[in-house]
C-alpha cells in the first residue's frame, strides 16, 4: 500500500474590517458560532468554549443535518490580535494544528490560515470548507457591527 503523503490546507483572505474585529470573530464564542464551518453546517452555540490563552480550550460542535461533529482543541500559542495556534482533535482522533495570523493591510485585515496536516486527497476539501467559512465570516463582519 502506498502512502499519499500529507500537506496543510491554506487560506489567505482580506477582510474589510479591522484586525480587532477579525480577532474577535475567532475568539468570541457568540461570533465563532455564527460563521464557523462551510455552507450547510452550523455550530451549536452552547458547545463553544474558547479561552484565548495558552492551555485554554478551543472547542465546538458542528451540526451537519442530524449528525454532530465535535471538535476539541487546545490553544498552544497566542499573540493577542496577531496569532492564534490551536491543536485540534478531529472526530476520527487525528491531531491537526490550526494557525491563524492576522495583519493590518490596506485599511482592513489579511487572514493567513494554515491547518493540517491532512492527507493530500482530503486537503482540497478542507481548503474549500475554509473558503466557504471565510465567506460566512465576511458576511458577519460586514453586517454593520460597530467596530
Amino acid at each position: 500500500m502506498t502512502e499519499e503523503g500529507t500537506r496543510d490546507a491554506l487560506l489567505s483572505r482580506w477582510f474589510d474590517a479591522p484586525v480587532e474585529a477579525v480577532w474577535a470573530a475567532f475568539t468570541d464564542p457568540d461570533q465563532l458560532a455564527q460563521w464557523y464551518g462551510p455552507e450547510g453546517i452550523s455550530v451549536d452555540r452552547d458547545s463553544v468554549r474558547v479561552e484565548p490563552r495558552v492551555g485554554g480550550p478551543w472547542a465546538l460542535t458542528m451540526l451537519v443535518g442530524d449528525r454532530t461533529m465535535p471538535l476539541s482543541g487546545t490553544v498552544t500559542e497566542v499573540r493577542e490580535g496577531e496569532r492564534l495556534v490551536v491543536t485540534d482533535a478531529m472526530p476520527d482522533g487525528t491531531l491537526v494544528t490550526m494557525t491563524v495570523e492576522l495583519t493590518a493591510e490596506d485599511g482592513g485585515t489579511r487572514l493567513e490560515l494554515r491547518q493540517g496536516p491532512f492527507p493530500v486527497s482530503g486537503c482540497v476539501g478542507a481548503e474549500g470548507a475554509w473558503a466557504q467559512a471565510a465567506d460566512k465570516l465576511a458576511a458577519l463582519l460586514g453586517a454593520g457591527r460597530p467596530w
